[in-house]
């Protein structure tokens, strides 16, 4: 199986090898030409934060509740220890907003060459999903309020199959928008050039 490489793209200007290019090897899976948007970063971070914020008072809820409540059946240790558990979700939340947009924008990648939409999502896990622009059924923009403030937009292209379905977070709204478009227009082409 070939590993990819994480982050070797070619640099300005340069224009990749298309797979199986003549050279008789095989076919290489390679990262995405283009990142997201920058800031994209901030929507994820602002994102996790309201997520962590909304556990943290959950948490912190249910340590004031082990050790307030007294119930019989929470050993002792526990109740006296409780606010150790909202102290360590503190700690691993202020990490995880610290670490996970920066790790995601540097993963996220996306590119639409001339018949396949490719692209790369995931921090822990990596997903590559190539799809056929013959294939595409619909091509939604879609801008949510936080997405507004950022001016970023998620570009969705869906296929007859959920499997062949992509999406891109955190374009630029103005590249979202154009892609879109531009989509739009090359799946009807190449929808009427196959009949």
């Amino acid at each position: 199986m070939n590993t990819p490489p994480h982050d070797t793209a070619p640099g300005p200007g340069g224009t990749p090898e298309p797979p199986g290019s003549g050279t008789g090897e095989t076919a290489r899976l390679r990262p995405p030409l283009h990142r997201v948007s920058g800031r994209a970063i901030g929507v994820w971070t602002v994102r996790l934060l309201f997520a962590s914020v909304f556990t943290l008072a959950l948490v912190c809820a249910l340590a004031w509740g082990v050790s307030s409540l007294g119930w019989a059946w929470i050993p002792a240790w526990a109740r006296d220890n409780a606010w150790l558990l909202p102290v360590a979700y503190a700690v691993y939340a202020l990490l995880r907003v610290a670490i996970v947009p920066s790790w995601r924008y540097r993963v996220h990648r996306w590119e639409v060459a001339d018949d396949v939409i490719y692209t790369r999502t995931g921090w822990v896990s990596r997903s590559w999903q190539l799809v056929p622009v013959s294939r595409l059924q619909t091509v939604d923009h879609t801008q949510g309020w936080l997405e507004r403030m950022f001016d970023v937009a998620t570009l969705e292209v869906q296929t007859a199959s959920y499997a062949g379905s992509s999406t891109i977070e955190g374009l630029g709204e103005e590249e979202a928008r154009r892609l879109s478009e531009e989509l739009a227009v090359r799946a009807g082409a190449l929808r009427d050039d196959a009949t």
